[in-house]
C-alpha cells in the first residue's frame, strides 16, 4: 500500500463531513496497512512514522470520543495494529544513563531503570499510543531522577512537614509518575500507609491520571507491582471537564461511567489541587494548549511547579501552549532538548516507537513553570 493511501485515510478520518460508513472503511483500511503480514519490518516502521508525522495518532485519539461503538472498536483495532507488539523482538533494552529498561513481549514490561527497577504493566488492549514509553517520558523521567534542585525542593516538604500532592497528566504507562513516587519514597525512607481521612500521616502522594478505563487498570497494576500502593494511585481525568469545556466522551460508559463496563473510575475531589504537576507528550492536537492550560489553572496550586516534556510536532500548537502557560503562571522556562546528547544517555533501538528529537519538526522541549 502506497503512502498516498495513508494521506487519503488521514483526510477521511479528519474531515467531520465524511459519512460514518466511509470513516469506518478508512479505519479498516488503516488496520490492513498496519497489520499487513507481507510488509517487511522497515517498510512497516516507515508507514507508522509517516502516520505519526501527519498527526494521525491525534486524529485516532479524537475518534475514541465517538458515540458510535463500532467506530470506537475500529479505532482500537487500528491503534493496536500501529503499536509494535507482534513485530517487536521478544526482548528489547532501552538504556537510561547507566541503567536499562527491559521490555518483554509479555503482559509485564520489566523496567530496570533510573535507580529504581520499575515494572510497567501493559495489555495492549485499547489505545495503542498509551501502551508505549515515548521519548518525552524517558527524558522527563531521567530529569526527575537526576535533577538536584527538584530533589531539594521535594525534600523541603518533608523537612517542613508540609504535604506534597503531585499528579501526572495523560499518564499512559505512567513512567514519569512512577519515577517521581520512587524519588519521594527514597527521600522518605519509610512509607506510611495512605489514609484518605488523615493525609498528614504521610507527606506525599502521587496520582497517575488518564481517561480510558483499560489504561487506568494498567496503571493500578504498575503501582502495585512496584510496591507503591501506599503512596500512589490511578485516577480518572477528563481534560475537557477540567478546563470547563463540554466533552461528549465524559458521558459515555466506555470511558468509565456507570454502566455495562462496570463502576465509575475514581476521580479527583472537586477542590483538590497539586503542588507538582507533570506530563510528557501532552500537546499534539490543536485543542491541547487550551485543555492543558485549563487544568493547570484549576489544579496547580499557587506556587506549585509544572514540569512538561513535549515533542514539537506542530509549531503553532507549541506556541499556543507557551502563550497560555505564560498567562496563568508567574514564571515559565522552555529548554530545547537534544535527546541524543550525553546529558540524557538515551540510546533508542531502531524498532522503538520512541523517536529522537531530530525526528520531530520542532524537536523536543522541556518546560518548567511556577504557578
Amino acid at each position: 500500500m502506497q503512502f498516498e493511501n495513508l494521506e487519503r485515510i488521514f483526510d477521511e478520518l479528519k474531515d467531520k463531513s465524511v459519512s460514518a460508513c466511509k470513516r469506518k472503511q478508512a479505519l479498516i483500511d488503516l488496520e490492513k496497512i498496519a497489520s499487513d503480514p507481507d510488509k517487511d519490518h522497515d517498510a512497516w516502521l516507515s508507514h507508522i512514522e509517516v502516520w505519526r508525522r501527519m498527526g494521525g495518532f491525534s486524529v485516532l485519539t479524537n475518534l475514541f470520543k465517538s458515540d458510535d461503538d463500532e467506530i470506537v472498536e475500529l479505532v482500537s483495532n487500528a491503534m493496536s495494529s500501529l503499536t509494535p507488539t507482534s513485530r517487536r523482538p521478544s526482548e528489547r533494552l532501552v538504556h537510561i544513563c547507566q541503567f536499562q529498561i527491559r521490555f518483554k513481549e509479555l503482559e509485564v514490561f520489566e523496567h530496570h531503570s533510573l535507580l529504581f527497577g520499575l515494572k510497567l504493566h501493559s495489555q495492549y488492549s485499547v489505545s495503542g499510543s498509551a501502551y508505549n514509553v515515548w521519548t518525552a517520558a524517558l527524558i522527563l523521567s531521567t530529569w526527575i531522577a537526576k535533577d538536584q534542585d527538584l530533589k531539594e525542593w521535594i525534600h523541603a516538604y518533608k523537612d517542613e512537614e508540609r504535604f506534597l500532592n503531585a499528579i501526572e497528566i495523560g499518564s499512559g504507562l505512567g513512567l514519569c509518575g512512577l519515577v517521581l513516587a520512587k524519588v519521594c519514597q527514597t527521600i522518605n525512607d519509610t512509607a506510611v500507609p495512605f489514609d484518605e481521612h488523615r493525609q498528614s500521616r504521610r507527606w506525599f502522594k502521587v496520582s497517575l491520571s488518564d481517561l480510558v478505563p483499560a489504561v487506568l487498570e494498567n496503571l493500578r497494576c504498575s503501582i502495585d507491582c512496584n510496591g507503591l500502593g501506599d503512596c500512589a494511585r490511578a485516577v480518572r481525568m477528563d481534560w475537557a471537564e477540567e478546563a470547563g469545556i463540554s466533552s461528549g466522551s465524559s458521558q459515555r460508559s466506555w470511558y468509565g461511567g456507570e454502566g455495562k463496563d462496570g463502576p465509575s473510575e475514581v476521580g479527583l475531589a472537586e477542590n483538590e489541587n497539586f503542588q507538582l504537576l507533570l506530563g510528557s507528550d501532552v500537546c499534539y492536537d490543536e485543542d491541547h494548549p487550551e485543555l492543558v492550560a485549563g487544568l493547570v489553572r484549576r489544579r496547580l496550586a499557587s506556587g506549585g511547579r509544572l514540569l512538561l516534556c513535549c515533542a514539537v510536532r506542530v509549531s503553532t500548537f507549541h506556541e499556543a501552549l507557551m502563550e497560555r502557560l505564560q498567562a496563568c503562571c508567574s514564571h515559565v522556562e522552555c529548554e530545547a532538548v537534544d535527546s541524543e546528547a550525553e546529558r540524557w544517555g538515551l540510546r533508542l533501538p531502531e524498532e522503538a516507537c520512541a523517536q529522537h528529537s531530530r525526528s520531530y519538526p520542532g524537536g523536543m522541549v522541556l518546560i518548567r513553570a511556577v504557578r
